[in-house]
């Protein structure tokens, strides 16, 4: 057993562990320490000694006094401050959706300025302290946002997709981290009989995909809603932002969080440098210009086999079989065993205590490296349950990464992950095929608007690779987005199609096969 899972395992039972004259001291509830606990215990000590005197001095030299003017940042914010310029980089998601209604720019200036001031997430704003770290403050109030509304009857299809886009790109680059705003608004009237369009544009930021569809979704509620002029009804309690941004740092500076993420992040293995993957085009960099995006939906015959096999297997979900799917095909591309990739997961249930985020409007995900192994001898039912096994332990301590890589005031501990940090590949699964519905945002069918991101520079993508993942039992796409400047496109289609190919070999193993 590792120092890590026998710390996991001892948080879990409820025991304390602290350091006292440098002896190691435990609290525990009444018949918890056995016999063969003490033995595991006494073992690994030392380690455990020295694992506690780093995670005590850490948690010594972090405060955890906040006022609205000095919040601190999340670990996924103090990434994008450490990658990005955000005085120069534009970041943001751009979406278009048919009007169900007519409706007035008032209405929705209204609409969008209540939304704005109840949920606190719009009235946070970066900036630089006088000692030059990155801090945010929540504004009193929200300031006013104009809706900019266009009359576009009478336009040729093309003419009209160009305006369309054009008001997109407008309403991204007026978005701003520091300054505000980090939303826009714009009403295109389409005339003729069709449904106006809205476009929103909101700073990534602040957002993440799940709470865009939330918003968007009481977006429309309460436009809905002043439109019918109903007073407004009593929405369900949700946690704020601000309340969410707090927490997550207490619970971060835990003495035992902090130990146990020491414990396994810290670990050679982990940390070991990795070779390069392949490149068709030697000294490329992924841009937004230079970006391309391949999107194929999965075979309903396999769709409906992989949904069957979520469905017998207790405690599999769709999350495992993306992953594993993912380390078989890159095996067969590079030749190599290990693979890591940046791995993003959703806060918002399950991983912060005793804190619902269910209901809550922002960005609230954690980006932590997960590492993959493929046995090229093993059978696909083995593979797969050591990769699940893997996955759960490196999902408990992921909250533990996101301080010890990004907000940690220790430059060492910072370094000491160096080697583990800025993977090639980034893997987002927002797909609910396998997943709680509870924990599924309410879906609003939009348009993505995508185009070359605005600014005073090319912005550069922070991966070579980044596979999504999106849909439901219904209809699920794969999307795989590569620079042409590092890879060629059928690269990117055999990655793929090897990807399927290990989806479609698992869900027809022998076992799975006399199970059915």
């Amino acid at each position: 057993m590792t120092v890590a899972k026998l710390l996991s395992g001892l948080e879990q039972l409820n025991v304390d562990l602290w350091l006292e004259a440098g002896q190691l001291r435990f609290r525990a509830p009444s018949s918890v320490m056995s016999e063969d606990v003490r033995k595991k215990l006494s073992r690994h000590r030392a380690e455990i000694v020295r694992i506690y005197q780093e995670a005590t001095r850490l948690v010594a030299r972090s405060s955890t006094q906040f006022s609205d003017e000095d919040l601190p940042l999340t670990p996924h914010q103090a990434w994008y401050v450490s990658t990005f310029d955000p005085e120069r980089h534009d970041w943001a998601m751009t979406v278009a959706l048919d009007a169900p209604w007519p409706v007035s720019d008032e209405v929705l200036h209204a609409t969008l300025c209540e939304l704005a001031q109840e949920h606190d997430v719009f009235r946070i704003r970066l900036y630089r302290a006088p000692d030059g770290r990155w801090a945010q403050r929540l504004l009193p109030r929200s300031e006013d946002i104009p809706v900019t509304v266009l009359d576009l009857p009478g336009l040729e299809p093309t003419a009209r997709h160009r305006a369309i886009h054009e008001a997109g790109h407008r309403a991204q680059q007026s978005l701003n981290s520091l300054s505000g705003p980090v939303i826009a608004l714009a009403l295109c009237r389409w005339g003729e009989g069709e449904p106006d369009k809205i476009i929103f544009s909101l700073h990534h930021y602040s957002v993440d995909k799940y709470s865009l569809n939330l918003f968007i979704g009481e977006f429309l509620r309460v436009c809905q809603r002043r439109i019918a002029a109903k007073q407004p009804g009593v929405r369900p309690a949700a946690a704020s932002y601000r309340d969410y941004v707090i927490g997550l740092y207490v619970y971060t500076h835990r003495l035992s969080v902090v130990a146990r993420s020491l414990a396994f992040w810290c670990d050679p293995v982990r940390v070991r440098r990795l070779p390069r993957l392949p490149v068709d085009m030697p000294n490329g960099r992924h841009t937004d210009v230079n970006s391309r995006r391949i999107s194929i939906a999965l075979d309903p015959s396999l769709r409906q086999k992989v949904v069957k096999y979520i469905r017998s297997q207790k405690g599999v979900v769709f999350n495992d079989l993306l992953l594993f799917g993912l380390a078989q095909a890159f095996f067969r591309w590079t030749g190599e065993r290990a693979l890591r990739l940046d791995l993003e997961y959703q806060v918002r249930i399950g991983l912060l205590p005793r804190m619902d985020l269910l209901g809550t409007i922002g960005a609230a995900t954690v980006k932590f490296p997960m590492l993959l192994n493929v046995d090229p001898d093993g059978g696909m039912e083995d593979a797969l349950e050591e990769l699940r096994s893997s996955v759960r332990e490196t999902v408990d301590n992921a909250l533990g990464y996101g301080f010890l890589r990004y907000t940690c005031t220790d430059p060492e501990i910072r370094q000491r992950l160096n080697a583990c940090a800025s993977p090639q590949v980034f893997v987002n699964n927002r797909s609910t095929l396998g997943a709680s519905r509870t924990a599924e945002a309410p879906r609003v069918a939009m348009k993505s608007l995508s185009f070359p991101q605005p600014g005073v520079r090319e912005n550069p993508v922070s991966y070579d690779l980044m596979i999504e993942c999106d849909g439901s039992e219904d209809r699920l796409v794969v999307t795989w987005v590569y620079s042409s400047a590092i890879h060629h496109e059928q690269t990117i289609r055999t990655l793929s199609s090897d990807f399927f190919a290990a989806l479609q070999a698992l869900t027809s193993c022998n076992q799975f096969a006399a199970m059915s």
